[in-house]
């Protein structure tokens, strides 16, 4: 495998290393990223490398060494060091104070898992037009509702992720790369949840930690203050769903509960301007109430 370090800090202040991988048309989010990474004297490598696995993106190809768990593999033997991955795209707005504490506590893997947040509701921002004017609200454009009730299932957002260097943790990470040789026209955050919601024997030992959406915060979560943020659209690949291509299941719904109740922020039309909330009622705006909740919205 090919790879050249673009940019690195690297000191003994961290008990860990974050990494970053990129091709070329992606190196202006890289220096970004490292931008962000500057301002809290965290330690990084960031990689430039030549391709990348059609799993990681649909221009990529199918040499697998390209893949994020080989990349995060060949890290950590590399380094020694348990490593946070992160997207190129990504962004620091503050230190990841809670990756610091994680070798104390032994943990061997740590992402967003959606089932473990009964609070995930999306908003986006649309457009109308009143009495000539046009207006900006945000509304709920999706959820997931399954929640984790007695088994613990993944559902991932792979922007972020924390890897030790724990042999549990290598061999989850090989088996996440097996099946991503299997399946390689899967998005990776599906075949690493169908791995993980898959795994036998010893690997169920495996110690793992559940960040919050802040430090894999996409700007929809409009609610949330960003640790880690993704500040760009998310790209979206429907078509090449594990379902959809290897008629595999992701997760196992029977095993799961089902949120049926969510706040009102959830039904209603929102101005983020005088934190208000409406509803539509025979063509017209109807005001609710006003809301406290702090916004997060950079172009706001």
């Amino acid at each position: 495998m090919l790879k050249e370090i673009y940019k690195e800090n690297i000191h003994n202040k961290n008990n860990f290393t974050i990494i970053s991988f990129f091709t070329e048309n992606y190196i202006q989010k890289a220096d970004r990223l490292i931008c962000s990474l500057n301002n809290f004297d965290l330690n990084y490598k960031i990689y430039k490398i030549p391709n990348i696995h059609f799993s990681k993106s649909i221009k990529g190809n199918d040499d697998v060494s390209y893949s994020q768990p080989s990349l995060i593999l060949n890290s950590i033997e590399e380094l020694n060091t348990s490593v946070l991955y992160v997207d190129v795209d990504m962004v620091f707005k503050e230190k990841p104070h809670k990756v610091f504490f994680f070798e104390k506590k032994k943990i061997d893997f740590a992402i967003y898992n959606w089932f473990e947040d009964k609070d995930n509701d999306a908003y986006q921002p649309v457009k109308a037009t009143i009495n000539g004017k046009v207006y900006k609200f945000y509304k709920r454009t999706h959820s997931i509702d399954y929640f984790n009730d007695t088994n613990t299932q993944l559902y991932s957002s792979g922007g972020v992720s924390f890897h030790s260097k724990s042999k549990i943790s290598k061999e989850i990470l090989n088996k996440w790369m097996k099946n991503i040789s299997l399946y390689p026209k899967s998005p990776d955050d599906q075949t690493l949840d169908f791995t993980f919601n898959n795994i036998k024997n010893d690997s169920k030992k495996i110690k793992a930690y559940w960040l919050d959406k802040s430090y894999c915060r996409c700007r929809f979560w409009i609610f949330t203050k960003p640790i880690i943020d993704h500040p760009d659209n998310i790209s979206n690949r429907q078509k090449f769903t594990l379902k959809n291509i290897y008629n595999l299941d992701r997760f196992d719904e029977t095993k799961l509960g089902i949120r049926r109740r969510k706040k009102d922020l959830a039904f209603s039309i929102i101005d983020v301007k005088t934190k208000s909330l409406y509803t539509l009622k025979e063509s017209k705006l109807v005001f609710l109430r006003n809301f406290k909740e702090e916004i997060y919205i950079e172009d706001n």
